[in-house]
């Protein structure tokens, strides 16, 4: 058994979590007639399944199950299956941010470690203020993480400014929730 998470947001991908549970529990009934001799043969499974059978947070919940569970079966620690991954030629990953800094910059040393030309992202998800961002960022812009997504709360994209004539020639800045109506 693998474990998978998602965040289904009707605003980005039209699915909620009624709509992805009916979609996972469909695609698991398929799922264990694989058998996948690969991390490329999991991959080129979720590929071949359409966007009618799977929303994007779908097939998040479900791909990152399948990668531990592949990785637990195969008897390959998540850090394995991360290398594995960047040899697939992705050219991005995105990170979700920890709460404390140690932590996050740990982690993201070990990514770097496994992966070290993959242009990282990190994802706040508007868990930072003014002073957490200014006291984390430098650390982990040190570290490799080339983009931050979304560090202050919706409605608080004044904050944005003040960071991006500190940290704007050394990093980059996106919205997400902030970009939605």
């Amino acid at each position: 058994m693998g474990y998978g998470e998602c965040c289904p947001r009707m605003y980005v991908t039209g699915e909620n979590l009624a709509s992805v549970s009916v979609q996972v529990e469909k695609l698991v009934e398929k799922v264990t007639l694989e058998h996948f001799d690969s991390v490329e043969s999991l991959i080129s499974w979720l590929d071949n399944i359409s966007q009618d059978e799977m929303g994007l947070a779908s097939r998040c919940a479900l791909e990152t199950a399948l990668l531990d569970a592949w990785g637990k079966t195969n008897g390959k620690n998540m850090d394995k299956v991360l290398g594995m991954i960047g040899k697939l030629g992705f050219g991005e990953l995105k990170m979700k941010v920890g709460r404390n800094l140690q932590e996050t910059l740990d982690t993201v040393a070990t990514v770097r470690s496994l992966l070290p030309r993959m242009t990282l992202r990190m994802d706040v998800n508007e868990a930072w203020d003014l002073h957490t961002a200014r006291e984390h960022l430098p650390a982990l812009i040190e570290a490799g993480v080339q983009v931050f997504e979304q560090p202050f709360p919706k409605g608080q994209e004044s904050q944005m400014e003040p960071l991006m004539k500190e940290f704007g020639g050394q990093t980059c800045f996106m919205a997400d929730e902030s970009a939605t109506s």
